[in-house]
């Protein structure tokens, strides 16, 4: 059977020589959807599967000769896209089927329904694009997936994840056209830029173009397939090309790779004449000085393979700015512009014709000195003026915020001593109001004692004084001698007994408490004075009057009287005026 467009799909019997044609009705929903045919396929139960441009997919029922329509887009679990561009069933019984922009469909029979694989821009091991172009299963049970824009991918079927192969491992091109597997287990690869042998255990290519005889450099889709006899076609824009594998010669030689040349701002640099720069060639050299001006560098390279030399492969990377290898087919020159002072490593790496990489490769040392502004001396001194500037205004605002802090401490703690000292005063006060009240309390109590034992003292000898009188009068009226003898010893004793000594210790006591010791004081001034002295000048101490003191001395007032004058002419002493005075 075979699809053509736009007449639908033809079903040729060898046995009569005729032709049974299947095409679209429009009546007949079990008819092909259109008449577009694109691709056929025989699944392992002799189901015939059918893709159309822009009607999905049909499966055709040999016996009624009707289809089973798959139409897209209507639901979960259908067709993802319009138009199916190739279809695989692998070794498991899985049909795959590649569409042109929704990446692989999965049939599953039991349900009639498909799931999907698509590339996820956040996975970097997502299948590399949803234009599917090429399926095929090899040898060893491994899946790969051509792409029209992406390479090819090799699926991890235990992770559902897949691994990638485009022009940066060596691919001729990113489009993949059609796969073939060879006898010895090597896919031959059609692409739109030449016929690429792929040895998937060591992950190399080896890539033939129309220099080797090939009709094209640009195949057809799925338009390729190995003979019983091990023989290889591949259909191009230009027929076709057919060929043993096993008569193909390889060069296993790998290639010297090295520095050519040396292009600052696009002008060739030699070694003699900038030295600063280059002190050998650039072949021998093994480091390159640039300044930060001189910031557009070219590197020409060259892999010696004299055999097919436009076939030598090249990839490039500077260590210290570039994280992957730029691969860049036959072009031998890699330029780098405004590199950041620093030092990088120059490094290059090529293939022969047959793609044998020399993995050592070239390497050379790019040391970019700075400006001297970005020196570390530099760096290093604005380092010092900053810290020492920041240092600077740390402690005069530091200082700044002491004093302050300082001042504010001295007036709260001025503050604070003013309260003490006020505290201390109003205390003083107080206790000095306190102790002046209880001294005046005190000497109150003790004047009162003291008076009170001076009124005693007179009470008990003006009564004594007028028991004597009684006394006398009687002896004066009495004519027996033994009696006058009798109340004279009374009178004796009684004379005795109003001594004014009685009571004198404790009265002087409590006098000099009351009076600054004022008579210890005149003792000792006037050892001289006798006892009747001493008690005199402490009764005009306190100021009592003459009849009081005669009393207290057992004298009338008469006798007191001349008792101070004898005293005043014997020791020449006039009495302070505050003094009561003595006369009668």
């Amino acid at each position: 059977m075979g699809g053509h467009l736009p007449w639908g799909l033809d079903r040729y019997d060898p046995a009569t020589g005729r032709f049974e044609h299947y095409i679209n009705d429009p009546a007949n929903p079990h008819s092909l959807t259109n008449n577009l045919v694109w691709a056929l396929y025989e699944d392992r139960h002799e189901q015939l599967w059918v893709s159309t441009l822009g009607a999905g997919l049909c499966l055709l029922d040999r016996s009624r000769r009707s289809f089973t329509r798959f139409q897209p887009l209507t639901g979960p679990g259908s067709l993802s896209d319009y138009n199916v561009v190739t279809m695989l069933e692998d070794r498991t019984g899985q049909l795959w089927i590649g569409t042109e922009d929704r990446g692989l469909n999965m049939y599953h029979p039991r349900t009639r329904t498909f799931s999907y694989v698509q590339h996820d821009a956040k996975r970097s091991n997502s299948l590399s694009s949803n234009r599917i172009q090429v399926l095929f299963e090899d040898s060893r049970g491994q899946f790969w997936v051509g792409t029209a824009d992406a390479g090819l991918n090799l699926l991890d079927r235990r992770t559902g994840t897949f691994r990638h192969f485009t022009t940066r491992q060596g691919l001729p091109s990113n489009i993949i056209n059609s796969i073939v597997e060879d006898q010895t287990g090597q896919l031959w690869i059609g692409t739109n830029q030449g016929l690429a042998r792929f040895d998937a255990a060591r992950g190399t290519f080896k890539v033939y173009n129309r220099e080797d005889g090939l009709q094209s450099n640009e195949f057809a889709i799925n338009a390729a397939l190995r003979a019983q006899s091990g023989e290889l076609y591949f259909g191009g824009v230009n027929g076709f090309n057919v060929f043993s594998p096993q008569t193909l010669t390889s060069n296993p030689t790998v290639p010297p790779v090295v520095l050519t040349g040396l292009l600052v701002f696009n002008k060739p640099v030699q070694a003699r004449q900038a030295p600063g720069l280059l002190r050998r060639h650039i072949t021998e050299a093994d480091t390159l000085t640039l300044s930060y001006r001189e910031a557009a560098v070219t590197f020409q390279f060259a892999a010696l393979n004299f055999i097919d030399p436009q076939k030598n492969r090249y990839a490039y990377r500077l260590d210290g700015f570039d994280t992957e290898w730029r691969y860049v087919g036959a072009s031998h020159e890699a330029t780098y512009t405004n590199l950041d002072p620093g030092t990088y490593t120059f490094r290059v790496r090529a293939t022969n014709n047959d793609g044998v990489w020399n993995q050592r490769g070239a390497a050379l040392t790019v040391v970019v000195t700075p400006p001297w502004w970005k020196t570390v001396w530099f760096r290093l001194a604005a380092a010092v003026l900053a810290w020492s500037g920041v240092m600077s205004l740390y402690l005069t605002r530091t200082d700044r915020l002491r004093r302050r802090l300082e001042q504010e401490k001295l007036v709260e703690l001025n503050s604070k001593k003013a309260e003490l000292l006020e505290a201390r005063l109003k205390h003083e006060q107080a206790v000095a109001e306190m102790s002046k009240a209880q001294l005046e309390n005190e000497m109150l109590s003790k004047n009162s004692e003291l008076a009170s034992s001076v009124m005693n003292t007179v009470h008990q000898n003006e009564a004594l004084l007028t028991i004597k009188d009684l006394l006398k009068e009687a002896l004066d009226n009495q004519d027996a001698q033994e009696q006058r003898k009798k109340l004279s010893r009374v009178v004796r004793l009684i004379e005795r007994a109003v001594t004014p000594d009685q009571h004198w210790q404790h009265f002087e006591q409590l006098f000099n408490q009351l009076h600054e010791n004022f008579l210890q004081r005149l003792k000792t001034t006037y050892p001289q004075l006798t006892s009747r002295d001493i008690k005199l000048c402490a009764y005009l101490r306190m100021n009592l009057s003459s009849k009081e003191i005669a009393s207290l001395m057992g004298l009338t007032v008469r006798g007191l009287k001349t008792c101070a004058t004898g005293f005043e002419r014997k020791w020449a002493w006039i009495p302070p005026p505050t003094w009561p005075s003595l006369s009668c």
